[in-house]
């Protein structure tokens, strides 16, 4: 008994049509029947009453099915395990991150490496919402997430660092000649943010320091489409300011726009956003975790 048998005879006991199985599996339709009728002759039992027009289980097909999961289930639950005992020995991380973290996570990567042994860290550049899906999953180790406005109680957050925010503006405003903005002299130019529910927490970090310094900033829509396309928006368009990370705006050189860091209120403040180390609550840390998340406290 092969287990691509049994992965063939759920698909189609899911499916109930061969078609759709095969397709769902990538591969023949006659493939799929061949497997499952070497299944059934290896069992001397038939799973599957089959006719021109429908597939229905027998009776032993149903019993089977939870059986035929359980080898499966059992056998992705030792993979797991081997990998995680794998990567525990060979000190290794996987994390979720994003190419905006660049010079950040560079930093990290290094700092990991000079550890004693080394911590190797395995980058996957994911959408936010991905990355803390595949740390429940077990796909990934820890993320790297900006805001805790997913905090549950499926999730540790470690604060790492803070993230300053810098705003961006064409360079022909006069502002942009400043070394640094007061962020209540934006007052009366519109922004350019993504909706909330694109990126909660830096919409209401933006939010909350504009009301700050006196103010409810004019939304007038996102950055828009490609960085470019954005950028040239900013630079030509109608007036407008947004908000770059530090770290991303650093790596960028664009004519006609110019980065300023932004004093927030009374005690001026710079606009700032935490940076949070996340991993599954109810996973054991491995020591390259552990380590990892010493090593980010240490370089906040």
């Amino acid at each position: 008994m092969e287990l691509r048998q049994l992965r063939y005879f759920l698909r189609v006991a899911s499916e109930l049509h061969f078609g759709r199985a095969a397709e769902r599996l990538n591969v023949a339709p006659s493939a799929v029947s061949q497997q499952v009728a070497r299944l059934e002759r290896e069992l001397g039992v038939q799973l599957l009453d089959r006719s021109r027009r429908t597939v229905r289980l027998t009776e032993a097909g149903e019993r089977f099915v939870p059986l035929a999961q359980n080898v499966i289930d059992a056998l992705r639950t030792a993979v797991e395990q081997m990998r995680d005992l794998s990567d525990e020995q060979q000190r290794v991380v996987r994390l979720g991150t994003s190419a905006g973290l660049g010079a950040r996570i560079s930093d990290l990567a290094e700092r990991a490496q000079r550890a004693d042994p080394p911590v190797e860290l395995r980058l996957e550049y994911l959408r936010t919402a991905d990355r803390l899906a595949a740390v429940l999953a077990g796909e990934l180790d820890a993320a790297i997430v900006r805001g805790d406005s997913r905090a549950t109680g499926r999730f540790d957050f470690t604060e790492v660092w803070q993230d300053e925010l810098l705003v961006a503006l064409p360079s022909v405003h006069p502002l942009a000649g400043e070394h640094v903005v007061d962020l209540a002299g934006l007052a009366d130019l519109p922004l350019r943010i993504s909706p909330r529910d694109d990126n909660p927490d830096l919409y209401d970090a933006v939010q909350q320091a504009a009301h700050a310094a006196g103010f409810t900033p004019r939304i007038v829509g996102d950055f828009g489409g490609s960085l470019h396309e954005g950028f040239a928006r900013l630079a030509i368009g109608a007036p407008s300011w947004t908000v770059f990370f530090a770290s991303h705006a650093k790596t960028l050189a664009i004519p006609g726009i110019s980065f300023l860091p932004a004093n927030v209120g009374a005690q001026h403040r710079p606009l700032r956003l935490p940076a949070y180390l996340v991993t599954d609550a109810g996973r054991r840390l491995t020591p390259a975790l552990v380590e990892l998340l010493q090593i980010c406290r240490e370089s906040a």
